[in-house]
């Protein structure tokens, strides 16, 4: 996905958003023509592509996103908010500074209105009414590892700062109980147990979200122009949005020892091209 600069025959330059095969992504378009020819144009087109490609990566469709959601975003390119941020995103970029943060917020807030406004999650437009976007910078960003490419294996190997900071948010009086935590081996994993019992989280080996899991890979294979990297990191976003716990996102394409072959005859094959019936899982069928 990616912006197209538009030279018209008067000379004027419009902008929009594109598909990779080329094709114009018709909910962008249409809000970016709300601007048609202005700079505001090109500056929305380029803030909301990024949106788009977060989106895409996080597989969320229009209807289904929520504020947290948005806010999450903003947190995601630089600003301050308190809640979990996930997968970092623009890794080796500069975070938003405040006056770009203020423009994708007034963007994003334009483009989910116009969207409620044509029956597209109403729910999210009728918060936004009522709500702001978060615009302040947060300049902590890289304190907390947010824009970090690496963390220590070590827990303690991190600044002290960092531990107070997160003890704040959980509400732990005596920081200094983080040091005891190495002590047990066992600990580590007694805490993963009592976080997949509290939040109803599924082990990676039961059968019937296995299916469900390989099935959205061979899927996702036969209709995206992808390579395993990208399959790869759609597996771990559909892995944490269905609640799974894995040893480590590696585990869940081994278990698929095939999709590097589908991903790469797809894209021989090329778009248009169609699996042959005996490529696909049992019980797959393309209409």
């Amino acid at each position: 996905m990616r912006v197209q600069q538009i030279d018209r025959k008067d000379g004027r330059r419009s902008w929009t958003i594109v598909w990779p095969e080329g094709t114009v992504h018709k909910e962008a378009d249409r809000f970016l023509r709300e601007y048609e020819g202005s700079g505001t144009q090109r500056t929305y087109a380029y803030l909301l592509v990024d949106h788009l490609r977060w989106l895409e990566r996080e597989c969320f469709a229009f209807d289904a996103v929520v504020l947290r959601d948005l806010e999450r975003y903003m947190g995601l390119v630089g600003a301050e908010v308190r809640l979990p941020l996930g997968e970092p995103w623009r890794l080796g970029k500069r975070p938003y500074g405040q006056a770009a943060l203020s423009t994708a917020a007034a963007c994003l807030k334009g483009f989910y209105l116009q969207l409620a406004s044509l029956g597209v999650n109403a729910d999210l437009g009728s918060a936004l009414n009522i709500s702001r976007l978060p615009t302040r910078a947060d300049r902590d960003r890289a304190l907390l590892g947010h824009v970090t490419r690496s963390l220590p294996a070590n827990p303690l190997a991190v600044p002290w700062k960092v531990v107070e900071y997160l003890a704040a948010q959980l509400g732990i009086e005596d920081t200094s109980c983080v040091k005891r935590y190495p002590e047990r081996r066992r600990t580590p994993y007694e805490h993963a147990e009592e976080i997949q019992e509290r939040f109803k989280y599924r082990d990676f080996t039961d059968p019937t979200w296995g299916r469900a899991f390989r099935g959205f890979l061979y899927g996702r294979a036969w209709t995206h122009a992808e390579g395993p990297v990208a399959l790869f990191n759609h597996a771990v976003t559909w892995l944490r949005k269905n609640r799974h716990r894995i040893c480590g996102p590696e585990a869940s394409i081994r278990s698929s020892p095939r999709l590097a072959g589908y991903s790469a005859s797809r894209r021989r094959r090329g778009n248009g091209a169609r699996p042959a019936t005996r490529d696909l899982p049992y019980g797959w069928c393309l209409s």
